[in-house]
C-alpha cells in the first residue's frame, strides 16, 4: 500500500478516536482540541496532495 494511504489510515483512526474520547470526557475538551485539530490539518493536507476521494476520506483505505 502506498505510504501516504498507511499514514492517512493511522490519522484518521486517530482523529475519530479523539473526537469519541472528547464527546466522553467534555471536561477534557481544553486540553486536547488542538491536538485533535492537528491531525484534522494533517489529514486535509494528505487530501489535498493526494486527492484522496470522499468516500476514502471519510472511511480510509
Amino acid at each position: 500500500m502506498e505510504d501516504y494511504k498507511q499514514e492517512y489510515n493511522k490519522l484518521l483512526k486517530r482523529y475519530y478516536d479523539g473526537c469519541k474520547y472528547i464527546e466522553s470526557n467534555p471536561n477534557e475538551w481544553d486540553k486536547y482540541i488542538n491536538v485533535l485539530l492537528e491531525i484534522k490539518n494533517k489529514m486535509d493536507k494528505l487530501i489535498e496532495d493526494n486527492n484522496i476521494n470522499t468516500n476514502n476520506a471519510l472511511y480510509g483505505f
